[in-house]
């Protein structure tokens, strides 16, 4: 019975810890390829990859070629693509990542910003990607879901792609 007690009351904290799947990026020597392995070092996602990172909640970023040649997407734990490996994504720097590991966004962009200038983003909890919507980025606020940006539409956006705030022309508030 006081075992049962303790499980209760634990139940909830595990709840609140920020959970990333238990799969890890393995390089296999006789494919040349990376995939994902399990816990006890079965592949969980065969070797299909070019480069492979951690999982964030239950999604990663992998590429099927040189990632600056725009072959990186994003995988599911099962190993399907959920955003085509046809970008480069980008999901923060110095081990911060933007808005969090489990909780915040990747920046997604293709073909070179200086000329095009479009990216988006894909939010880690959701699943939900923006597309190329971000014409200028302004810069990302590392533990924040607020991303500051030039939006196609103009405004600031939550990592839902929900309007916050519009903003004018000029960049100030309405």
């Amino acid at each position: 019975m006081a075992a049962l007690l303790i499980l209760v009351f634990c139940l909830p904290l595990s709840a609140l810890c920020d959970k990333s799947a238990a799969l890890f990026p393995a390089y296999d020597e006789e494919t040349q390829a990376w995939g994902y392995i399990d816990p006890e070092g079965a592949w969980a996602i065969p070797p299909q990859c070019a480069s492979a990172g951690i999982f964030r909640g239950h999604y990663a970023a992998a590429s099927t070629g040189d990632p600056w040649d725009y072959t990186m997407g994003i995988i599911n734990e099962m190993g399907n693509w959920v955003v085509e490996p046809n970008f480069f994504v980008d999901d923060g720097y110095d081990e911060a990542y933007y808005g969090g590991l489990n909780t915040g966004i990747w920046q997604v962009w293709k073909d070179d910003l200086t000329e095009t200038g479009l990216m988006g983003f894909f939010d880690v909890p959701s699943c939900y990607f923006s597309g190329l919507v971000v014409q200028v980025e302004l810069g990302w606020v590392g533990h924040d879901r607020l991303m500051p940006a030039t939006i196609l539409d103009a405004g600031i956006f939550d990592g839902n792609g929900e309007g916050i705030k519009q903003l004018t022309e000029r960049g100030g508030d309405e």
